[in-house]
């Protein structure tokens, strides 16, 4: 059965992450309630702890961006945000600390006063020399376990 809805993408994507991060050594904690946005702790193995958020994907218009609302929010060095493209295959699973998720996103002022950050992996970044986000953030970020693990 194929999976529609945004809570069961969202999901499918969130236990893609635990999984590898399990198969990889790390130790993963789930929230039993989401109520902050964050999706996972992970302890590092220095036996420091980080905040995860994971975003899913797999409609062709959104496959390449990522939205996250407050970003600024958290405590940014303790923060990490994953974005997971299930269209890709295998999936591509993008790993960025909050300080870099927030450089190369564009943020905009929404309604409620959320600042609402977009990393779209298909735009070009004037802030860095005009080249495609993609191209940038992609050896650094793609499948980038170690930001999780250590």
């Amino acid at each position: 059965m194929r999976r529609t809805s945004s809570i069961e993408i969202g999901k499918a994507g969130e236990f893609r992450v635990v999984s590898e991060i399990l198969k990889r050594g790390g130790d993963v904690y789930l929230p039993a309630a989401d109520t902050r946005g964050v999706d996972a702790i992970v302890r590092k193995k220095d036996g420091s702890f980080l905040e995860v958020q994971i975003k899913t994907h797999s409609t062709d218009y959104m496959a390449n961006w990522f939205d996250v609302y407050d970003v600024d929010q958290y405590e940014t060095d303790r923060f990490v945000i994953i974005g997971v493209n299930m269209l890709a295959e295998p999936p591509e699973i993008w790993i960025f600390p909050a300080e870099t998720f927030m450089d190369y996103s564009t943020c905009s002022s929404v309604s409620d006063g959320s600042n609402l950050y977009r990393l779209d992996l298909e735009a070009r970044s004037r802030k860095h020399g005009n080249q495609m986000r993609r191209e940038i953030l992609e050896p650094d970020y793609l499948n980038a376990w170690h930001i999780l693990i250590g």
